[in-house]
């Protein structure tokens, strides 16, 4: 038995330090893989999903979410399969978010070179954990969901999507963290693909968030925009491509590795390119759209957004008067108890008045 546990924790110590063996990089796989789905779990449903619900911009989260997924085909879900999927991307992109900071010390110098490398190794494999688990999931609810999420799940132009987005990680993320470990570009290349892919991506959801009929949101939305296109050029076209020929470059001239690796890797780095240049033109088709076109009105949108203002301001009266009542019986509480000292006030001042004038009659 202490044998077995001295065995576990020698195992789990290997993972920890991400050293360069097969085993250790599955182990931590795993492990990232189930802290990070149960802790995407708990914040879609414990923190994201009941403030969807809640907030006064509820419709419009619904209503953007049926057109997001109307491109893959997805129509007939009701409004909670669409306010689940919002909150499951944000969770996942804050998952994005925490493997991108994972890399930062790599990128910056910090801490000792082990350290910081297995920090970003971690990084890789988080992502990479993450996204086995959640095709897992994606292939279970195909066959054994609800009548909607089998819709979402066995839609062809969603399976097509997670080809074209799992496909490098599924093929290069194991062998380079192995064979590539101490690799600067590497380790530049997670980060670009991990922070794009997670804070930009929050950024997007915050202007679905906005009421389009206030200027200051419409002001906020153009920034975004402006933001967005350059940003992810940046990040997933221009720095993705110097980091991804650099690797595929020592790839060829390592003979160990390969020629088969070499065409897998060159793969997955052609569908992450083709994803990441459609995901730009579309970017910047939306900000040519939104910036220098004359915007197009959406009437169901702006019915949407009229009911929202209504709620919210119903909302703000009810806490305002909430917040009087409240203040009210502070009043109360607070003039009664001033009144009840002044009583016992007085009453100690005749009692000591008493005593002192019994004490003249002795």
């Amino acid at each position: 038995m202490i044998s077995l546990k001295m065995n576990l924790t020698e195992k789990l110590s290997s993972a920890w330090r991400m050293e360069p063996t097969l085993e250790a990089q599955l182990i931590a796989t795993a492990v990232w893989a189930v802290v990070l789905l149960v802790f995407m779990k708990l914040v879609c449903d414990k923190v994201v999903l009941p403030r969807l619900k809640a907030s006064v911009m509820r419709d419009q989260f619904v209503y953007i979410g049926r057109k997001m997924l109307k491109v893959f085909g997805v129509e007939k879900s009701t409004d909670e399969v669409f306010l689940n999927f919002q909150s499951a991307m944000i969770a996942a992109w804050l998952q994005h978010v925490f493997s991108a900071l994972l890399c930062v010390p790599s990128l910056c110098g910090w801490f000792s070179p082990s350290v910081r490398t297995a920090m970003a190794l971690h990084g890789a494999v988080s992502e990479l954990g993450t996204e086995l688990g959640t095709t897992v999931a994606f292939v279970y609810e195909a066959f054994y969901g609800t009548l909607e999420r089998k819709e979402m799940a066995r839609s062809p132009k969603f399976l097509t999507f997670t080809i074209i987005h799992h496909t490098l990680q599924f093929v290069c993320v194991l062998p380079l963290n192995i064979h590539m470990r101490d690799e600067p570009l590497y380790h530049e290349m997670v980060f670009n693909l991990e922070f794009a892919g997670g804070f930009l991506s929050l950024m997007c959801f915050y202007v679905i968030s906005l009421d389009q009929n206030i200027p200051a949101n419409l002001t906020i939305d153009a920034a975004i925009k402006w933001i967005y296109p350059f940003a992810w050029s940046y990040l997933r076209i221009w720095r993705f491509g110097i980091c991804a020929h650099g690797i595929l470059a020592k790839i060829a001239l390592d003979e160990s590795l390969g020629a088969g690796f070499w065409w897998s890797a060159a793969i997955g780095v052609a569908l992450m390119s083709f994803f990441n240049f459609m995901t730009a033109v579309d970017s910047f088709k939306k900000l040519y759209r939104v910036v220098f076109k004359e915007r197009k009105i959406d009437p169901v949108l702006n019915e949407i957004n009229r009911k929202a203002r209504e709620r919210q301001a119903e909302e703000a009266k009810l806490a305002k008067e909430k917040e009087s009542a409240a203040n009210w019986k502070l009043y109360l509480k607070g003039k009664m108890k001033r009144r009840t000292s002044s009583l016992y006030q007085t009453y100690v001042d005749f009692a000591l008045h008493n005593g002192k004038m019994a004490t003249k009659l002795v």
